[in-house]
Formats: C-alpha cells, sequence, structure tokens
C-alpha cells in the first residue's frame, strides 16, 4: 500500500474501533455496516494524489533549501601543524608544546619549534539532522517511484482492453509530475551535501526530536512532513485493519444481496455472522492467527459445503503471501487494489481498475453462483473456460482453470449447476 493509502487507513480503522463500542451485537454490526463503506479508500486515495504530489513538490523546495544553506556543527579539533601555519597559541598549547621535545630542533645556538599543537575549529556537515533529511529524500523517492509504478500500472493497453481510455482522469499529468519531481531528487543526490552524508551509517526510522527539527523552520517542515507520511508502520497491524476494512464491505456485499443474517456470533470474540438467502447459507469470520477472511457456503440444493479462504495483504508483493496451509476449496489474495486467484499469484502485482465493492462483488459471484445449464455438455466441458473436467466424490473438477461445480439437477434438457468455486478471476476484466 502506499503511504497516503495506510494513513486513510489509520483513519478509517478509528472511526470503525468507534463504531465497534456503539455496536457490540453482532446483528446489529451487521446491520449497519454500510454507515462504514461509505468513502471508499480507492476513491479517497485518488482524490488526494494531487494534494499529496503537490505537496512532496513543495518539501522538495524545502530540503534544496537546505542543501544549500544546511546546520553545521562547529567541531574543534587538535592537530599537529607546523609552526609557519600557526598565527598564534594559546597558553594551554604553548605549555604542551614545551612538554614535547620531539616537536623542538638545534638551529645554531638556539632550540626553536617546528611543529606544535594546535586547535582548530571545523564546520561538521555530517550531523543527525543532516541524515535525516538525506534519509527523507530516499523515503521520498521511493514513495515517487511507487506512484510511477502504481499509474504505469493503471495505463491502459489494447491486450487488456478494446479502448485506450485511460481508467484514472488526469493519468499523464500524475506520471509527468512524477518524473519532474524524480528528477529533482536526481539533483538533491548528485550535490555533495547528499554524497558525504550517505557516506556514513544512515540513521533509524525512529527519528528523534531535536532542537534543529523543532525550532528551525525549514528542517521543522520537513520533520512534519515525515511525521505525517513516512512514520514507522506495524506492518502485520495495517494488514489485520485491511481485513477488518474488507470485512465490512463482505458484510455489505451479502445485505445488498438480499442475505438477511439468521446467526451471529459475539462481535468482539466470535466474529462469526451467518446470512442465508433462497439459495444459500453462508457464514462469514475471522481465520484465527492470519490476516484472512473465512466463507463457508452451503447450497440449499446441495449437502456440500465449501469452505473458502481470503486472504488480505497490504502489499502487492507475491513474497508477502506465505504458504497457505488446509484444506479449502479456493484460496484467493486479495489488495486493496487487486483479487487473484492464490495458484496465480504471480499476478499479484496488477492493478485493478475495480473499486472494493466490484472486487468483493467479483470474489463472491466466484462462490455464490447457480445457473441453468445443458447438463449433457457440461457433463464433459468446464461452463468457465471449455476445459475437459473430471468427476471427484460427485463434484466436477476442471483440468484447466480448477474450477469446481455441481450438478443440482440434470432434467434431459435443462438442469442447473453450483459453482462451487470458479477460477480465473482476472484484475480489471
Amino acid at each position: 500500500m502506499r503511504n497516503i493509502e495506510k494513513r486513510l487507513l489509520r483513519e478509517y480503522t478509528a472511526e470503525r474501533r468507534a463504531y465497534e463500542r456503539q455496536h457490540t451485537a453482532a446483528a446489529d454490526f451487521a446491520a449497519h455496516s454500510h454507515d462504514l463503506t461509505v468513502v471508499s479508500l480507492q476513491a479517497a486515495s485518488r482524490a488526494e494524489d494531487g494534494v499529496f504530489l503537490g505537496d512532496i513538490s513543495r518539501i522538495i523546495s524545502v530540503i534544496m533549501s537546505i542543501v544549500g544553506h544546511p546546520h553545521l556543527s562547529n567541531r574543534r579539533e587538535e592537530i599537529v601543524a607546523r609552526i609557519e601555519r600557526v598565527k598564534q597559541l594559546s597558553n594551554e598549547e604553548f605549555t604542551r608544546v614545551i612538554r614535547e621535545s620531539s616537536f623542538w630542533k638545534k638551529r645554531g645556538l638556539d632550540m626553536v619549534p617546528e611543529q606544535v599543537y594546535y586547535y582548530q575549529h571545523v564546520d561538521e556537515l555530517v550531523i543527525y539532522e543532516n541524515q535525516f533529511i538525506c534519509l527523507l529524500v530516499n523515503l521520498i523517492e521511493g514513495e515517487l517511484l511507487s506512484y510511477a509504478d502504481f499509474y504505469l500500472a493503471m495505463t491502459p493497453t489494447l491486450s487488456e482492453q478494446d479502448s485506450l481510455a485511460p481508467a484514472h482522469e488526469g493519468l499523464a499529468g500524475y506520471l509527468e509530475n512524477i518524473s519532474r519531481q524524480l528528477k529533482r531528487i536526481g539533483i538533491i543526490k548528485s550535490t555533495r551535501f547528499y554524497k558525504e552524508i550517505s557516506k556514513r551509517r544512515p540513521i533509524g526510522r525512529n527519528v528523534q526530536r531535536t532542537n534543529i527539527l523543532i525550532h528551525d523552520n525549514l528542517y521543522k517542515q520537513c520533520y512534519i512532513f515525515y511525521r505525517r507520511h513516512f512514520a514507522k508502520t506495524d506492518e502485520r497491524a495495517l494488514a489485520k485493519d485491511l481485513r477488518n476494512y474488507y470485512l465490512t464491505w463482505v458484510l455489505e456485499r451479502l445485505v445488498a444481496r438480499g442475505f438477511g443474517l439468521v446467526g451471529e456470533g459475539d462481535a468482539k470474540r466470535k466474529r462469526k455472522w451467518i446470512f442465508e438467502n433462497k439459495d444459500f447459507r453462508v457464514s462469514v469470520g475471522y481465520v484465527a492467527g492470519a490476516c484472512a477472511l473465512n466463507l463457508g457456503v452451503r447450497c440449499k440444493g446441495s449437502g456440500r459445503l465449501a469452505k473458502h479462504l481470503l486472504w488480505v495483504s497490504s502489499s502487492l508483493k507475491r513474497d508477502d503471501v506465505p504458504e497457505i496451509e488446509g484444506a479449502w476449496d479456493s484460496v484467493d489474495v486479495l489488495s486493496l487494489w487487486s483479487l487473484v486467484a492464490y495458484e496465480q499469484n504471480e499476478k499479484c502485482a496488477l492493478i485493478s481498475t475495480l473499486s472494493e465493492s466490484q472486487l468483493i462483488d467479483r470474489w463472491l459471484d466466484s462462490k455464490l453462483t447457480v445457473i441453468k445449464v445443458d447438463p449433457k455438455l457440461y457433463a464433459r466441458y468446464c461452463p468457465v473456460c471449455k476445459g475437459a473436467v473430471q468427476v471427484e466424490e460427485g463434484e466436477v473438477h476442471c483440468r484447466g482453470c480448477g474450477s469446481k461445480y455441481r450438478f443440482l439437477s440434470k432434467k434431459s434438457q435443462m438442469g442447473s449447476i453450483w459453482l462451487v468455486s470458479r477460477r480465473r478471476i482476472e484484475d480489471g476484466k
């Protein structure tokens, strides 16, 4: 997730916790869940992108001013220097020279010093506050590169759709702005200021407040910007917050589909809700010890209970999704911007143009679909990909896409099937 999305999620989480305190009963929690999803994180993030990039441009200008006139530490350093280079000695320095016999040489009948102890004052560039500025430069560069990747992923191609109309208004302007700011970062990184400081061991992300960061106006602006956008985040807690956010969407979308709440667990402990409509009985809850949701589905025309896992990830990187264990009928990976089947998780970096509600609808559609079919035809071919199928314990499995379905009835001309798990979920299509 981009930093702006993390901040918006933290704000939503605070609102959700206040909501939980008001609606402790599971039925009450589910009945009013739509109150928590009025504002989409995706929409809010896109709306603030222009403001954030403007803030980036402003803070880069501030950093350039600091680089031109940085704070320096005046350090007193003792050296051994030749007498010709020293204009005057303090009493302390002269006393030490008298005691150092190796400094004295005989010239005729006289003994004169050739070298002396001398204290010089050195302006030190590598101070904590300047190291913080370099840290901020690196963080801004990383965030700009993340934005560039994000918007490039949203750029349409003919392989994805027939039209090349961008899904995000002002896409070209954002990419141009990002490129311009990255060039300014490159200028900063080419300065002596950055090069000298970057040779030293970098400071950690837990930045300490100092007098300069508090009282110097330019440094203070950078520190405030850092605290707002780059303060260290607990990634595991963030993933749990995103899971809770999407749970609210799942509850809201089930209600929108006509499901009614028929069973409930404690809203703070069991975290389980049971819904029902004319075709299905479903349960929604957390998976213990995991950033995931569990969807249990029982079709009323079948005695089969299907178990689905939705792993919620705050990252688009495959390495951030662990190996999934357990007997699940399907495992899907959901981030703020994408939904992919776990076995296709190498595609997880793709950005979807679907909203949060559309992503959840896509996921629910792949588990909660009953359709009428020709039983003779689809007893041999998959209704999803036309691939060859095989029957295992009364359930039809596609050898191609991995979809699973069960026949609920097999009349001579028309029957019906329950798509237990529809695979080949493709982002944005």
